[in-house]
């Protein structure tokens, strides 16, 4: 037990602050004195006799103006909203400290504040962390303290499993309430990916009381429609936002051209949270997202063809389906990713016990499908790859105050995890003399692992004095994937507050960091030997886990006197001041981190997903710098690091190299290809609602970053040139006249301009260890949005009378909108004239939905509801597949290029507020079906077929008032199997079908009341 030095950290910074805080913030109030004396009774005096008077009617004194409802239902939520931020409290700083740990954090006003707002992707926002610098997309978008991946993603507390493809893609920057980024020297609850931990705690519904709905676009054919919306019902605190977005600029460019080639993507996104209080003490959290995302793969002028320098049979020129040439911008080239996670919690707090614990599961795929001649033509090989991933396991956390000096905290998690890697290879043969001759066949890499992690931690906070705090403890992980290993770390750190405004520590942590599954199985030897895609070397070992000891020490200062906090006591006068009272912090944190087996990634191959390999040793140093300043609504913040990273000897997927670089490595220390050495980043904003009344609303903010370059070169031993990215926003709050919008809310605009200066800058330039293109940071851009804010800002809903329980009447006519996602299981089958014979491929078409229900429900009898339901789901669902043989290779492409259209009978199931149905009926909708022969050389055809089906679904609604609705809902389409064209190539051929859609999606219902 060596890790528990930094727990009490929050405690002690607690006790400090009201100490100090303490004499400033109140006024020492003197008891009231009340001293009776003797009193003598008055002499009797003698009344003169009057005519009686008509007596005076005095008036009863005035009683105050009865609540409002909303101001009924905000005092109702009062305690729900106060017991929930306990917990979160709780959470936050017993269950979940970061004692000795490197903390930076941006809190809601600070994200709002950015350019571009809640509308900014995650992999921005990380930028204005330090240490943090961008990546191409293909390479993890960023990376912290130099290295690759190696990031933990939490959401109130909880952690998030791994997938196929980064959180960066899913997460939705508009449910952030605050994110953190912990680094260093981390606690013992913090294991497996350490570099960095984004623990993201959500907005409450209590604090919106309401929502938001706009729109947001602008350059690069950019349009983002978007909501959010949250409230207090009865004991539960929730929370939603989705975000559908279509663009022109879905991956970084790789020439540095304004408009990319060949770069559409089309994503949604959708985000639920629910905090249920139980009793005083215990609640249940459930967390829900989901992501669905396509992306057209941008392509890159005038690259050469044959990569590989193979001649064709007797020295004849290269060729593949007897293409001997292809422009390199016309390949066609598609990624789809899908991923969906839920956690359940449980957490309760009883006298010096805090306990949380989890379910948590999390599916996740990507699916690759190259230009089967493009690629083969220009690369020697035309991979469609495959990847998924389904996670599923419970953690638990505890924590128990033994005594003023010390708690003790402990905890668990498990999980299976079943993955699947799929990899067809479409490739050459090579005769004995190494020419390729022009027979394309496919080789099948594929794997399915069920792997298992398990492991826990305890650890102890001492507070040794009032001023030095140790946190020392250990943690043990264990796994069985397709390696087996296992490693007890110790952890241990100190914190010292010698005085107000000044804060060391100082850690050292045994990390444990095993490949993400999907990428811990190294290519079978021998599986492409005499192709066009044979590897250089041959494997030699596994991919293991990466251990590693890191030591860090850093200290954060307060500049100037130290600001009272506002208070309800204070006068105007003191609450302004207060509030105007300016901040100035310093930080400064080292670190040193020496690994074995070091863990890295990189694209080795057109597919953007990562390929891991070990490195045998690794060295990675840096030191960070931080500035924050804060007076009134002024915000400014800078960041620099500098760090360098070095490692040496490849141990693992040897294949991906050849034997000169795996020479020249095992006898070098060579840079990483991550590897950094000075970035900085900085955020100024301002509103100026408190100064100038025309600007009253008016947020301006800029933010700027800076790189001096990721490695290139052989052997990664240049650099690229450094560069910088300068962006500005604005944006403007106003009442909106009467009847301009659904309701009279507040309006908000705004303007951001992305890299103003338009500078043109390389991320990668398609050299270096693992990667594979080069990519350009974004062109200047221009974008608007318009957004108004929903709901009362007190209340969530209208109060509802108390004398009497409330009744839930279902009838009636009702009208909503729903947000989701279709996953649609498609086949189609081509033949036999174009191949030789009848070929069937899966489409693995997926997409997101978004549209609009009507319908009416018939309650007739208590607990019995009968109904007819007409939806209409907009879509982006798409798929694409390749059917090849030695002659030609045929592309099918289908488009639901339109809509999904139901009309179904319900049966439902009522329990008071809640609703459980089902539901079938017929559905409709107009696909578009493409095929293309030969990269179009010979020929392409195009089909519009109107299909018709059925629908079976099952789902739950909730009232959330007698008005209002929630639900949520699965749909199962079948629109059979059909022919859906003949001849559409050559004689003979057919086009056959079948269309499967499953659609989950959440939505709102409006009830007409009777």
């Amino acid at each position: 037990m060596r890790n528990l030095f930094a727990s009490t950290a929050l405690a002690g910074a607690s006790v400090a602050l009201t100490l100090v805080a303490g004499p400033s913030c109140a006024q020492t109030q003197l008891p009231q004195i009340t001293v009776e004396t003797t009193k003598k009774k008055p002499p009797k005096r003698a009344v003169a006799r009057r005519r009686p008077q008509t007596p005076t009617v005095v008036a009863a004194p005035s009683q105050p103006a009865p609540q409002t409802p909303a101001q009924a239902q905000e005092a109702a939520n009062r305690p729900v909203v106060q017991q929930t931020q306990n917990l979160d409290q709780r959470r936050d700083s017993v269950l979940m400290p970061k004692i000795g740990a490197n903390t930076y954090q941006l809190n809601r006003r600070d994200l709002e504040s950015l350019p571009q707002g809640g509308s900014i992707a995650i992999s921005d926002l990380a930028l204005q962390f330090p240490g943090t610098y961008q990546d191409s997309t293909s390479q993890g978008d960023f990376h912290i303290r130099n290295e690759h991946a190696n990031v933990q993603y939490r959401i109130n507390g909880i952690l998030l499993p791994d997938g196929v493809s980064g959180f960066s893609q899913l997460l939705e920057t508009s449910f952030i309430g605050s994110m953190q980024l912990i680094t260093g020297a981390l606690p013992a609850q913090y294991g497996l990916h350490t570099a960095g931990v984004f623990d993201i705690t959500t907005k409450s519904g209590a604090a919106l009381a309401g929502g938001e709905y706009g729109v947001y676009g602008g350059s690069h054919d950019t349009i983002s429609p978007y909501f959010t919306y949250g409230g207090v019902i009865g004991h539960t605190d929730y929370f939603a936002a989705g975000r559908f977005q279509s663009t022109g600029l879905g991956l970084e460019n790789p020439i540095a051209t304004n408009e990319a080639i060949h770069d559409i993507s089309k994503q949604g996104r959708f985000f639920a949270y629910t905090s249920t209080l139980l009793d005083v003490n215990t609640r249940f959290v459930t967390i829900t997202g989901m992501g669905e995302s396509r992306f057209q793969i941008p392509n890159n002028v005038g690259q050469p063809t044959n990569v590989g320098g193979f001649s064709g049979v007797g020295g004849a020129p290269y060729s593949a389906f007897g293409f001997t040439d292809f422009n390199s911008a016309n390949i066609n080239q598609n990624q789809y990713e899908k991923n969906a996670y839920a956690v359940a919690a449980w957490q309760r707090h009883v006298d010096d016990i805090d306990m949380q614990l989890a379910y948590y599961s999390r599916y996740s795929d990507l699916h690759f499908v190259p230009d089967p001649i493009g690629d083969l033509v220009t690369n020697n090989v035309a991979s469609d790859v495959f990847r998924s991933t389904f996670v599923n396991g419970i953690s638990g956390d505890f924590a128990y105050r033994l005594n003023d000096q010390h708690t003790i905290r402990t905890g668990f998690y498990t999980n299976a995890e079943y993955s699947q890697i799929r990899n067809l290879n479409t490739v050459q043969p090579l005769d004995i003399f190494g020419n390729a001759v022009d027979t394309p066949f496919n080789i099948l890499d594929a794997s399915n692992k069920l792997g298992y992690q398990v492991g826990a931690y305890v650890q102890d906070e001492f507070r040794i004095t009032d001023k030095l705090t140790a946190n020392y403890g250990l943690r043990f992980d264990q796994i069985y994937q397709y390696v087996n290993a296992n490693q007890l770390s110790p952890r241990a750190s100190l914190t010292y507050k010698p005085w107000w405004g000044t804060t060391l520590h100082a850690g050292y942590a045994r990390t444990f960091t095993p490949p993400e599954q999907v990428l811990g199985r190294t290519v079978p030897n021998g599986l492409f030997d005499n192709t066009t895609n044979a590897p250089p070397s041959p494997n030699v070992g596994s991919i293991v886990p990466e251990r590693a000891n890191v030591y860090d020490v850093g200290i954060v200062q307060e500049i100037l006197p130290h600001c009272a906090e506002v208070t309800k006591d204070m006068s105007a006068r003191e609450r302004a001041a207060a509030k105007e009272c300016p901040s100035l912090q310093f930080g400064v944190d080292v670190y040193y981190k020496s690994s074995r087996d070091l863990i890295d990634d990189g694209q080795f191959g057109q597919a953007y997903a990562l390929i891991a390999f070990n490195y045998d040793r690794a060295i990675n140093t840096g030191a960070e710098f931080t500035t924050r300043y804060r007076q009134g609504n002024l915000a400014f913040d800078m960041n620099w690091a500098v760090a360098v990273k070095r490692a040496t000897t490849i141990v693992s997927n040897q294949s991906l190299f050849s034997p000169d670089d795996l020479a020249f490595i095992a006898s070098h220390w060579i840079h990483t290809d991550h590897d950094q050495n000075v970035t900085g980043s900085a955020r100024v904003a301002d509103n100026f609602d408190n100064r100038l009344d025309m600007l009253a609303g008016t947020q301006v903010s800029a933010t700027g970053i800076f790189g001096s370059g990721l490695r290139t070169g052989a052997d990664n031993s240049a650099h690229l040139p450094s560069y910088y990215q300068i962006n500005l926003g604005a944006s403007h709050e106003f009442t909106p006249p009467p009847s301009w919008f659904i309701n009279d809310r507040p309006v908000t605009v705004r303007f951001d301009v992305v890299n103003v200066t338009d500078n043109i800058y390389l991320i990668r330039n398609g050299s270096g260890i693992g990667v594979f293109a080069p990519q350009f940071g974004p062109r200047r851009g221009y974008f608007f949005g318009i957004s108004q804010k929903l709901g009362d800002p007190r209340a969530s809903e209208p109060i509802m009378p108390t004398k009497a329980p409330t009744m839930y009447d279902w009838t009636g006519l009702y009208v909503g909108a729903h947000f989701g996602g279709a996953f649609n299981i498609a086949d189609g089958s081509i033949g036999p004239a174009l191949l030789g014979g009848a070929v069937t491929n899966p489409l693995d078409s997926s997409g997101a939905l978004g549209g609009f229900q009507l319908g009416y429900n018939w309650q007739f009898a208590p607990h019995w509801l009968a109904g007819v339901e007409g939806q209409i789901s907009w879509t982006s669902v798409e798929g694409r597949t390749n059917y090849i043989n030695t002659t030609t290779a045929v592309s099918l492409q289908s488009d639901y290029n339109k809509s999904f259209e139901t009309l179904a009978g319900r049966l439902g199931y009522v329990q008071g507020p809640l609703l459980t149905y089902v539901k079938a009926g017929g559905a409709w909708t107009n696909i578009e079906y493409m095929l293309t022969a030969a990269g179009a050389v010979n020929g392409t055809a195009i089909v519009n077929a109107n299909r018709s089906g059925w629908t079976f679904g099952t789902g739950i609604e909730y009232k959330l008032s007698r008005a209002w609705s929630a639900k949520a809902e699965y749909s199962y389409l079948d629109f059979r199997t059909n022919t859906v064209g003949t001849n559409l190539l050559a004689p003979g051929d057919l086009l056959v079908v079948k269309d499967q859609v499953h659609m989950v999606m959440a939505g709102v219902n409006y009830h007409w009341l009777p």
